[in-house]
């Protein structure tokens, strides 16, 4: 999956018992890295409130993240967190996107997570197999 199709899976989980026309204005809201703008800086409503999504106060703390920026505000499900850098997963997409030598945590193409180093990699592994990469401290997974 790739981010905006993780942003719209989340959003349809925590939106899942909403009518189409609450969801369609919430879908339709979400800026960058999946944040539902709910008041603009003029404090005009621009997404349904928690209480017309259907949300009870005990959903929102489990389940929902909000920010203030300025006078905006904004909410988005808490799975997303960590989305602005993927939990600090690279993306190997073509060579440009090779680290610098020395050890990392990698993921293959079945989902193994391992921590190999890179001069490895060339050697016992072909290079399309490896899909991700992270600094070697303990990851969480990737979100994309």
């Amino acid at each position: 999956m790739n981010k905006q199709e993780v942003i719209r899976k989340a959003f349809n989980n925590v939106l899942q018992n909403v009518s189409y026309k609450y969801k369609k204005q919430v879908l339709d809201n979400i800026v960058e890295d999946g944040w539902c703008e709910m008041f603009d800086s003029d404090n005009n409503i621009i997404s349904p409130s928690f209480k017309k999504l259907g949300f009870s106060y005990e959903f929102s703390e489990r389940h929902i993240e909000t920010k203030q920026l300025g006078d905006a505000c904004y909410w988005r499900p808490k799975s997303l967190q960590g989305i602005e850098t993927n939990n600090s997963w690279i993306k190997i997409e073509s060579e440009a996107d090779y680290p610098e030598p020395g050890q990392y945590w990698v993921i293959d193409d079945d989902g193994d997570m391992f921590v190999t180093d890179m001069e490895s990699i060339g050697e016992y592994f072909d290079w399309s197999v490896i899909e991700y990469y992270h600094p070697i401290t303990k990851p969480l997974k990737p979100i994309y």
